[in-house]
């Protein structure tokens, strides 16, 4: 029952919020909505302009507010005790305070003690207010130290080594405060960024980072005021010195030292005011920080109080039974700190301009008006006690009726339960009969789809086996094919880089391979593997480009001795012969059309020459098959130089025809297993 009333709960509020966020986020794009919005609901607008920060963010907006109070608040003790001038703050000025400018003021004395000295320093900016509240010192061109003549008592109490550890230590100090101040500028900066990202992630290592800041910051300081502190006493002892009547100097040492004390001093305190200016401005930003860290603390404090087992800085759990009065404790605290806010707004400005005219015209209501401000913080204070007494109380009533509530329900699960016993046993009895009804129906309806089940396997039992055998069958041809592969490039391999004669390859390996990779009983590879010429398993076959370069020596030899018969022969019918291959001209087309169409015709009027015009064309097209048919028609001299060439093309030839067939032979039997498997 309490899970039901909190589900209803969460769904209706759950329900509320998306459509009241589907409103405002379709008032956002939609002007006519949003008016309509406004006129209904009135301070709708506003609230929207909050949500999506089309005037000001949410941090300028706390900003503001606690800017405006303390303001009011400082402004209204500073004109009570008549201080308007002097500390009257500018709105301005604390949301926006001015940057530094960047101190480069060297001196015509001390040049060569700041190039030994010299530090990078961060570049200081500074706007025109700080410019006219604190100007550097101005030095003329003129006005330079007179020349030096020592005296024995300038040696004797080492004047010129206190004034270089006097000029030093002030150097120091003005490169400490630029230091400072540049910290200063930075800790504004990163503190106010830290800040506002603290609003919207909340990270508790945040203000860890803060106070490690703070920490440096003071730590930059004391450092600068030290050495200030340093310089100046050792300022004042040279000037003591100097001015000392017992001590007889020199007046031209005395206004030369005299002017470097000036020039150091004047940098000093034009720097020293600079950081003065910013540490004014910081104490803002310090303000601001401690203000939300007290915020965060007090809500701490009561978030605690409402919810003991929660834990604030980690991780924000709620349990289910605190989940409804923790909303209500948000809701109420978002509607009082709204509620404050506006008033602050609204009010305040109204105030503040009562008090300036009061004050102009001399007014005695601003003791008044300074109580009224701490009695509306005394109220809001009192307030916030008010809504967390509140919520006690209802956290306290609603545990007592939740206590209430749970005894009822163990009354009533009591007499529930002995009506569903006795519900218990009637139903028990019907179910077991029912369920010995149900077991018989299914043992019948068992027994029959268990026969079905074994006829099923047995004929799946079957088609696997068909299927190992068949892919038995497809491995054999994959090793085929893989082998025939194999065997055919290396019948084409072949490179112009070695000799013909050392590429040759035996191929007693790659026969042997696609004999153990047939099936057992394959007849159709066992012949065809017994066709393959002997020479070709223990020596190898010459590639084509080999025979194709063979063939252009043994053509040019046979068409010199074309006209020689077969045997001996004289040297004039050979030199005859080598003339007649000279004088004779190659036809542009040496097969006439009928014999390119493969008609018949007679091949024993052809000579050797037409018989080698024949067979280059063939071969300058690929076709071997065709060259070796021509070349078989030479006679003489000319067959017995192409005797080798036509042997060795002819095994050439038998070993690849041997290859194709054995490969396709294996494409083939991969065909009919893929056919089976489908």
């Amino acid at each position: 029952m309490r899970s039901s009333f909190l589900k209803y709960v969460v769904l209706t509020a759950g329900g509320s919020i998306a459509l009241s966020g589907g409103a405002i986020a379709y008032a956002k794009y939609d002007p006519k909505f949003r008016k309509i919005l406004e006129e209904k609901v009135p301070g709708s607008n506003a609230f929207i302009k909050f949500i999506y920060q089309e005037d000001k963010s949410y941090l300028d907006s706390v900003k503001g507010s606690i800017s405006n109070t303390s303001e009011n608040v400082v402004s209204s003790v500073y004109k009570l005790v008549g201080k308007n001038d002097k500390h009257e703050t500018p709105k301005e000025q604390v949301s926006s305070p001015p940057s530094l400018l960047k101190i480069n003021k060297p001196t015509s004395e001390s040049k060569q003690t700041e190039k030994k000295t010299e530090t990078t320093v961060k570049p200081v900016s500074h706007n025109e207010q700080s410019l006219k509240e604190v100007s550097a010192p101005k030095k003329s061109e003129t006005d330079q130290p007179p020349p030096v003549k020592q005296s024995d008592d300038y040696e004797k109490y080492n004047v010129a080594k206190l004034e270089k550890q006097a000029v030093e230590a002030a150097k120091e100090a003005t490169l400490a405060y630029t230091a400072a101040l540049n910290e200063l500028k930075d800790y504004r900066d990163e503190v106010t960024n830290l800040i506002e990202k603290s609003v919207s992630k909340d990270d508790y290592n945040i203000w860890f980072k803060i106070r490690e800041k703070t920490q440096l910051k003071d730590t930059v300081i004391e450092n600068a005021e030290d050495k200030s502190e340093t310089a100046m006493k050792k300022i004042e002892h040279l000037k003591l010195l100097i001015n000392d009547p017992k001590i007889q100097f020199d007046p031209q040492i005395r206004s030369s030292i005299e002017y470097n004390i000036k020039n150091v001093l004047s940098d000093l305190i034009y720097t020293k005011a600079l950081f003065s200016q910013e540490r004014d401005n910081s104490s803002i930003t310090d303000k601001f920080t401690k203000k939300v860290e007290e915020s965060r603390l007090q809500l701490s404090k009561q978030l605690g109080v409402l919810f003991p087992s929660i834990l604030v800085d980690s991780e924000l759990i709620v349990s289910e039974e605190e989940l409804d009065l923790f909303v209500l404790y948000t809701c109420q605290l978002l509607n009082f700190y709204q509620k404050e806010l506006q008033k602050l707004e609204t009010i305040g400005e109204a105030r503040i301009n009562q008090i300036i005219e009061e004050s102009k015209a001399g007014s005695s209501n601003l003791i008044k008006d300074v109580v009224e401000l701490e009695t509306e913080k005394l109220k809001r204070e009192f307030a916030q006690e008010l809504i967390k007494q509140e919520l006690k109380l209802k956290m306290e009533f609603e545990k007592e009726l939740i206590n209430n509530l749970r005894r009822q329900i163990e009354v009533h699960a009591d007499h529930v339960e002995e009506i569903v016993s006795l519900k218990d046993t009637e139903t028990n009895r019907k179910i077991e009969q029912a369920i010995a009804e149900r077991v018989d129906d299914t043992k019948i309806n068992y027994n029959r789809q268990l026969a079905k089940i074994i006829g099923r396997m047995k004929g799946l039992d079957a088609a696997l086996k068909e299927k190992m055998v068949a892919e038995k069958q497809a491995k054999h041809s994959q090793r085929l094919w893989s082998a025939c592969q194999s065997l055919i490039l290396t019948i084409q391999a072949g490179t112009n880089t070695k000799p013909w004669d050392e590429q040759l390859k035996p191929l007693e390996n790659e026969i042997s391979s696609i004999s153990e990779a047939a099936a057992e009983g394959d007849a159709l590879v066992s012949a065809v593997v017994a066709s393959i010429p002997s020479t070709a398993r223990s020596r190898g076959v010459f590639s084509e480009l080999a025979l194709r370069d063979r063939f252009l020596r043994v053509e040019k030899l046979a068409y010199r001795l074309a006209n020689l018969p077969e045997g001996t022969a004289s040297i004039p019918a050979i030199l005859l012969s080598y003339l007649q291959s000279f004088l004779l001209i190659k036809p542009s087309s040496p097969i006439p059309p009928a014999e390119l169409a493969n008609e018949p015709f007679d091949s024993s009027s052809l000579n050797n020459y037409d018989v080698l015009y024949r067979a280059r064309y063939w071969l300058d097209r690929g076709d071997f098959q065709q060259t070796l048919r021509y070349m078989n028609l030479l006679k003489g001299a000319a067959r017995v130089i192409a005797n080798e060439w036509m042997n060795e093309t002819r095994i050439h030839l038998e070993t690849k025809q041997a290859a194709n067939l054995l490969l396709a032979h294996a494409v083939y039997s991969s065909h009919v297993y893929s056919q089976n498997s489908s």
